[in-house]
């Protein structure tokens, strides 16, 4: 059965234009060399351009690189994931993934049913047979939380690195999605004006130490006046119904940014695990470490140039890619630009200080005194030594072979289309180093989206895609279906520096290497048995504790801190 899945997906894949036809996944170097030039020069019918879309316009992999190679990389696919997705998205749309007629095994059953709390159960219990959520957490462990919006709220910001970026301060912490003066916006401001829609206007104030909400001010969709202001500690009854009313609005809107972000990771993962690859080619040990990366990047940018971020369509069609969709979250083309300024900041980055200066609000660091981000800060921290004492060991192995990669890497890098268009080889501080940095960064970063991930099965947020509508539609429920389908499909052990995979086993037990990442290991494996150990004693654990056990161990509540985004 599981043989037939993974035909059915990757049959999927082929036809929607996302992967190359069976045989692709041989080397360029071997047997299938000719097969892969024949497609480049286009003696295939196969649709190339597809292949090898420009998510942001202007990024790119070099040229010089050629698209044979390309190509192959988007058939270095991680199976366990494939299959796992594949299974979710069969069993999710039926004989419609394929564009056939028939009956879908879950979209079909939701559609037009109504907006009401329990009504997409039936997804719910079925991602929770597909996800590996592990058997550790008691029977009444709310995996989708308990629709206490506002508590959801509180517990994503203070503690997801994502929700936190979008936080503002002004005479304390704020959330600000509408604000027609302001004239220096915030990345989630900008991002905020392009999304359509009715209900999304929504500015929230919260305590210093985001404990509780001070206030919600909801703004009017045409003209932006203030229609209502609920204070956060009311006692009025339809005053607090407003006030969860509103919050799940703040979620759905925090949703929307975090997966702009999500898919800027991606594209930067993407550019990262190609170049690390391609330029450790002459120095084994260091190759076979970095090949441990890109297992499923390159698909899953191919997804995001399919599914997330594309051109509209030519005709009156309906537009449901996600971010840049009317039909998706609900916003446009204009997306693109903003993120594709975000990308640029990130390829100016050379630490992961650096990349967190560009994203958090400057009271946002370590051991800061609100306790945002406590836990994150913690992984976070052993980044710099572990990139450090890596780098010594991959010199030990071989110094003259290190420095031939690191050289190639950056050259690789600034070829990258308008990624690092400002990057002179003269003022390139960019390293070996400062990609691990990255790496391990955006790595914890992307392993936080199984959290709020989540949120999209949860009807009181779900309906604000379309909160004039009573019924669930299509588009409602591809955002569904799409946004738990990243989600699934986790292979244990490839978490931020893990040793545990067999390929890294492979370097030999005497390996400087293998020693590093052994040791970085076990002290990333402790935080997260101290934090779990701890989590599961605090009385959010049982009603909300999906939005907290990110910095769990490896495979709890299905959760990771992933190595790279791979799914």
């Amino acid at each position: 059965m599981k043989v037939v899945l993974l035909s059915l997906f990757n049959l999927v894949l082929v036809t929607k234009g996302f992967l190359p036809p069976r045989g692709f996944a041989a080397r360029y170097e071997g047997r299938h060399a000719q097969t892969a030039k024949k497609m480049a020069n286009g003696l295939l019918r196969f649709p190339i351009s597809q292949t090898l879309p420009e998510v942001i316009k202007g990024v790119h992999l070099p040229l010089e690189e050629s698209l044979p190679r390309k190509i192959l990389r988007i058939a270095d696919v991680n199976f366990a994931t494939t299959l796992g997705v594949g299974g979710y998205l069969f069993g999710t749309y039926g004989l419609g993934l394929f564009g056939l007629d028939g009956v879908g095994l879950i979209s079909d059953q939701l559609l037009h049913k109504k907006k009401k709390e329990g009504s997409l159960n039936l997804a719910v219990e079925y991602f929770k047979q597909k996800a590996s959520l592990g058997d550790e957490l008691p029977e009444d462990y709310k995996y989708f939380g308990n629709d206490d919006f506002p508590r959801q709220l509180l517990l994503l910001l203070k503690n997801n690195p994502f929700f936190a970026s979008a936080l503002t301060y002004n005479d304390g912490w704020e959330l600000k999605s509408y604000d027609e003066n302001e004239s220096s916006p915030s990345l989630y401001l900008r991002l905020m004006r392009t999304l359509t829609g009715v209900g999304h206007r929504v500015n929230v104030k919260f305590t210093d130490g985001l404990e509780a909400i001070k206030s919600i001010q909801i703004c009017d969709d045409l003209e932006g006046r203030i229609m209502m202001e609920v204070k956060g500690d009311t006692r009025d009854p339809k005053e607090i119904a407003k006030i969860k009313d509103y919050a799940s609005s703040a979620l759905y809107n925090l949703i929307f940014y975090s997966s702009c972000i999500h898919a800027m990771i991606h594209v930067l993962h993407y550019l990262f695990t190609s170049a690390m690859a391609m330029s450790t080619r002459g120095f084994r040990d260091m190759n076979r470490w970095a090949e441990v990366f890109d297992d499923n990047v390159a698909i899953k940018y191919i997804q995001v140039g399919q599914l997330l971020i594309r051109d509209p369509p030519s005709d009156d069609s309906m537009d449901t890619a996600f971010l840049t969709g009317a039909d998706g979250f609900g916003s446009s083309q204009e997306v693109r630009p903003i993120l594709g300024a975000l990308l640029e900041k990130w390829g100016e980055c050379a630490s992961a200080d650096e990349f967190l200066d560009c994203m958090l609000h400057k009271s946002i660091k370590r051991g800061n005194k609100h306790g945002i981000l406590g836990e994150f800060f913690e992984h976070a921290a052993l980044i710099p030594d572990f990139a450090s004492q890596f780098v010594k060991a991959l010199q030990e192995v071989d110094r003259e072979e290190f420095q031939e990669s690191e050289k190639k890497l950056k050259t690789y890098l600034r070829s990258c289309g308008d990624f690092k268009r400002d990057t002179d080889e003269k003022t390139d501080k960019f390293s070996v180093a400062a990609w691990i940095e990255l790496m391990c960064l955006t790595g914890i970063m992307h392993g936080t989206t199984l959290s709020y991930s989540r949120l999209v099965a949860i009807p009181g947020v779900l309906r604000w895609r379309n909160i004039q509508s009573s019924k669930w539609d299509r588009a409602d429920l591809s955002l569904l279906s799409g946004g738990l389908g990243t989600i699934v499909g986790m292979e244990p052990k490839r978490f931020v520096m893990t040793s545990e995979l067999e390929d890294l086993k492979k370097l030999g037990d005497k390996s400087p290497l293998l020693r590093v990442l052994t040791q970085y290991n076990d002290k990333a494996t402790e935080l997260k048995k101290a934090y779990q150990k701890k989590l599961k004693n605090s009385p959010d654990f049982l009603r909300n504790g999906f939005t907290l056990t990110d910095y769990c161990e490896d495979g709890f509540d299905g959760k990771q801190l992933t190595i790279a985004s791979y799914i």
